[in-house]
């Protein structure tokens, strides 16, 4: 088309636009607020995906399955076979195609008409996405989504476990692990009961309003019977991690459990009857009942001096920690990689996995404590004290610790709709699921 024949319906246009805008004023006169109501000349937007309109495609929605491949799923995804490598090889110059794993997302557009594949989005999580066009050449461009952080203030009340307080609060059922991590070595999580109650700040990521990730734990407060716990997560310079309202570290020489929200099937004990062997014989040690393949964690920094299989103690790893205290993880499904004697693992390393190798029952961790070569009761052991920060963080800290407190105080519990608390007398130890 030339640049002439734009004359005359540019004036057409012209003429239809006035037309339109004398209608326009006509029908507000005519119709005042009415107008509004019917919609008149409201044009609606079309509804956008990660840039691309979702009224001008048809969309499917795949999930990745076991051992798929980009290849493979292009040609499920309509993609002629002619432009799959082109589209391989733009991927893999913007992001790795073999991290495309099981679970995750493709969306794709198809014309609606002829049905053929024009866009693909890529989502391996909820924080991007990757924008593919099936053209030539084709397009790839990373998509970093608005995700923002909003800090989230809540409470909870234990009536009848940690997990339905959660449930309460309104509460992500995934902060047992942030709150575990926060209060270790203050809160026996194993011995929760009836009234205690906590509040707690905590960064939450959400995209359009909604929930898709959680960040970490600011500070927690706990109340159980007379007593009340704090964690603050503080930073400066080389000082990291929660401390307590003095500013000592949360981080005991031992964790309470080598894994995470388990609970005791079966206590240190000098004369227990055998649940394989039927006969009465000592137990001395912890057994943290948790589902297969659960991680075990080492409880504190140390090294291996075995890691192998043996008789009634099935897979197990036992560790130095220093010339006073030894501890021992029987029953594993298995032992984690790299763990042999000598080498050295940290507090909170994983491993090995939860199993019933041995004489066990069922999946469980047997967790086995020697104090100078003698086993002992870890729940009964009066560990040191863990030392202050240093001197000069101190006043930043309680600068920091009373502001937050401060919040912390001032969130409100959730309504008690179930019977009251018992009295402290009667109050009944909880045992998580």
């Amino acid at each position: 088309m030339t640049a002439t024949s734009f004359k005359k319906p540019r004036t057409l246009l012209f003429t239809g636009v006035l037309a339109l805008s004398s209608l326009a004023v006509w029908a507000n006169w005519f119709l005042g607020d009415q107008a509004d109501q019917v919609g008149f000349f409201h044009v609606q937007m079309p509804a956008y995906f990660d840039g691309i309109p979702l009224d001008h495609y048809q969309v499917e929605t795949w999930t990745v399955q076991p051992d798929q491949i980009l290849g493979s799923l292009l040609s499920s995804f309509g993609v002629p076979g002619k432009l799959q490598y082109p589209v391989i090889e733009a991927c893999r110059s913007v992001f790795n195609v073999r991290t495309i794993r099981e679970g995750q997302r493709f969306h794709v557009f198809k014309d609606p008409v002829t049905c053929e594949t024009k866009w693909l989005i890529y989502e391996p999580n909820a924080y991007r996405s990757y924008r593919i066009q099936i053209s030539n050449p084709v397009e790839v461009a990373e998509i970093a989504r608005p995700v923002v952080q909003v800090v989230q203030h809540r409470a909870g009340i234990i009536e009848s476990s940690l997990w339905n307080a959660l449930v309460d609060g309104n509460i992500p059922s995934p902060l047992i692990i942030g709150l575990e991590d926060a209060l270790e070595c203050a809160v026996d999580f194993h011995h929760l009961q009836q009234g205690d109650r906590f509040r707690m700040i905590y960064d939450e990521d959400q995209l359009e309003g909604k929930r898709i990730g959680l960040g970490m734990i600011k500070a927690v407060e706990f109340i159980q019977e007379d007593s009340t716990y704090y964690a603050f997560y503080y930073e400066q310079d080389s000082i990291r991690g929660y401390y307590d309202i003095k500013g000592r570290p949360m981080r005991s020489l031992f964790l309470k459990a080598p894994v995470k929200f388990s609970r005791i099937s079966s206590h240190f004990s000098h004369s227990r009857l055998h649940p394989v062997l039927k006969v009465r014989r000592p137990h001395l040690g912890t057994d943290f009942a948790a589902p297969y393949g659960t991680e075990i964690l080492a409880t504190a920094d140390g090294t291996v001096t075995a890691a192998t299989r043996s008789g009634g103690n099935g897979n197990y790893v036992k560790i130095r920690h220093n010339s006073t205290y030894e501890t021992q993880y029987l029953h594993m499904q298995r032992i984690a990689k790299g763990m042999r004697p000598g080498t050295r693992v940290r507090q909170g390393q994983v491993i090995g996995y939860v199993g019933s190798t041995g004489l066990a029952t069922g999946p469980h961790v047997c967790y086995r404590f020697w104090k100078n070569g003698r086993q002992v009761n870890p729940r009964r052991e009066k560990f040191p004290e863990s030392k202050p920060m240093p001197a000069q963080y101190i006043p930043g800290f309680n600068q920091y610790r009373d502001e937050v407190l401060a919040t912390l105080k001032n969130i409100p519990y959730p309504a008690e709709q179930k019977a009251p608390v018992a009295p402290q007398a009667q109050r009944q130890e909880l045992v998580k699921p």
